[in-house]
């Protein structure tokens, strides 16, 4: 969610980013970070039917709103967290 003021009005507006995971590093629109500098991956659900992703890294903790429950980007997290 962006929050953007117009003529004195505060509006939420929606944006879709993607989130790219690969042997290395992660990957969104306005961060890299090397797989060495994220420390952990969490979900937690919400009421409203979406999820707050959090990614633990050594510049503080990025949270991202999910529609669906990112399994498969967390399981490609964990394993290749195992590997380094």
């Amino acid at each position: 969610m962006e929050r953007k003021i117009e003529q004195g009005k505060q509006l939420y507006l929606k944006k879709t980013h993607e989130i790219v995971i690969n042997e290395h590093e992660i990957t969104s629109e306005n961060y890299r970070f090397s797989l060495h500098q994220v420390y952990d991956v969490s979900f937690k659900s919400t009421e409203n039917e979406t999820g707050l992703l959090y990614l633990h890294t050594n510049q503080g903790v990025l949270t991202y709103v999910m529609e669906d429950y990112p399994e498969a980007f967390i399981k490609a997290f964990n394993k290749l967290k195992e590997r380094h």
